[in-house]
């Protein structure tokens, strides 16, 4: 099991130029992924996006690339245009021959033309860059993976406690069921009193109405399909890195459906206590599934 949350970092070096990858995810509903990289890296971004996509199922991913070029790269990527500064020096004596101002000039005064220094994107090759995006994606993807293993374990964890709960509480709604129909007849048997009417415990009528009530509260089903539930809740937790959250839900989903419905049909107190522990018990499996890969 895997969280959606995790962050990882990887970098790769080549030709004294290197480049630190950086991936970041949180919960998301469906699989999203954005990359921010420097331009040198455009074309081979797709190969990246593949490579995530292998170890991501859902969850917002943000990708971001700093990228250092080596002393030669960035050497290469300064342009001086010359003919523009011959063309601003002959401007400028022409202006200074025609007004009679002084005609001194310096390179510092070139500095200030717009365009007469810039800085280009680096020439990196293609397959250098492809080298490098790959490497560092593949080392900061072992990372991402290995922190949100670790996060899934505490949830793995955490959930199987609570599902134990659950268990525990459906164990002993299900011992109370017959129990429920024996203080209803009891209960049905002191009313009668009370009114001074005689009537045996093998009496058709109280028979008849005891069955009654046992048709409209049986929780027999509920309890079958909540035990089953979970049996399927426990299975999914053990099923290692493949993605379950999507799973849990519907689950989760069906769990409180059935809880829901026998909750409506008995009104015995300590088995309605335990629907409601139930049912925030639930909520806080609810809460943790949300951040299942």
């Amino acid at each position: 099991m895997k969280s959606m949350t995790g962050y990882g970092s990887g970098t790769a070096t080549c030709d004294g130029s290197s480049l630190t990858l950086e991936i970041k995810s949180v919960n998301g509903k469906q699989r999203d992924i954005r990359c921010n990289l420097p331009t040198e890296f455009a074309a081979a971004e797709a190969e990246l996006l593949v490579l995530i996509h292998e170890h991501v199922a859902r969850g917002s991913v943000l990708v971001s690339a700093t990228f250092t070029p080596s002393p030669e790269l960035r050497k290469s990527g300064l342009r001086v245009d010359a003919e523009l500064a011959e063309a601003v020096v002959a401007k400028l004596r022409a202006v200074a021959a025609r007004t009679g101002i002084d005609t001194t000039l310096s390179v510092a005064d070139l500095l200030n033309v717009p365009g007469f220094i810039s800085v280009r994107d680096t020439c990196l090759d293609a397959d250098t860059a492809r080298h490098l995006l790959l490497a560092a994606g593949q080392e900061a993807l072992l990372a991402f993976d290995e922190g949100r293993r670790a996060e899934g374990g505490d949830l793995r964890a955490d959930l199987n406690g609570h599902c134990a709960h659950l268990e525990t509480l459906l164990a002993s709604m299900r011992d109370r069921q017959d129990d429920v129909l024996r203080r209803y007849r009891d209960r049905l048997l002191d009313r009668v009193r009370l009114l001074e009417v005689e009537v045996t415990l093998d009496d058709e009528r109280l028979a008849k109405e005891v069955a009654f009530a046992a048709q409209r509260s049986d929780i027999a089903e509920e309890l079958s399909r909540l035990d089953s539930h979970l049996k399927t809740f426990r299975q999914l937790l053990g099923t290692g890195d493949e993605p379950v959250g999507r799973q849990l839900q519907f689950v989760c989903q069906e769990i409180h459906r059935e809880i829901n419905t026998l909750g409506s049909k008995t009104s015995e107190t300590d088995t309605a206590k335990e629907g409601i522990q139930f049912k925030t018990t639930l909520e806080k499996i609810r809460e943790q599934i949300a951040n299942v890969e």
